[in-house]
């Protein structure tokens, strides 16, 4: 197992996929975990690579109680982040940052995480995938968006 594991949910993976951009997760982490509920989510819409790996969560306990406030996939991301004691949680869903970030893990959103790509010269702008994100349906706040251009150093007008 890589030192600090990442798991991921399934939202991230499916914006970054249908932007073509999966790799940079690679590039950031090397190997990116995903509960079951989280690769069942995925399902038809992509093939996981050999870097995704699905991981079943052994405390199920722990995820019920998580449910109360989330959906079975994120509770699963929270779960199995304190059963390989990873450090960060890849996950957009705002309630689901909220209690991650509660529980002491680092969180990053797709957005983030091409904000990170970007700092370690994995991507060269961070905008046009922006763009090409928000052509898929991708939501975000204005200010959100903003802001990641501004931290990215680019044009956010």
């Amino acid at each position: 197992m890589t030192p600090n594991p990442v798991v991921s949910d399934s939202s991230p993976l499916i914006a970054l996929h249908q932007v073509g951009q999966m790799g940079i997760l690679r590039g950031l982490f090397e190997t990116v975990f995903v509960p079951s509920a989280v690769a069942r989510e995925i399902g038809g819409m992509l093939s996981l690579p050999n870097w995704v790996i699905e991981k079943a969560v052994t405390e199920p306990i722990r995820t019920s109680r998580l449910r109360l406030r989330l959906d079975l996939g994120e509770s699963q991301c929270l779960a199995l982040g304190f059963e390989l004691h990873a450090r960060w949680l890849i996950l957009d869903d705002l309630a689901a940052r909220k209690a991650a970030g509660e529980l002491g893990f680092e969180v990053a959103g797709t957005l983030g995480i091409l904000l990170r790509a970007k700092r370690r010269g994995l991507l060269s702008r961070v905008g046009p995938v922006v763009e090409d994100l928000i052509q898929h349906e991708f939501r975000a706040s204005p200010d959100l968006l903003k802001q990641i251009l501004l931290e990215a150093g680019e044009d956010a007008t």
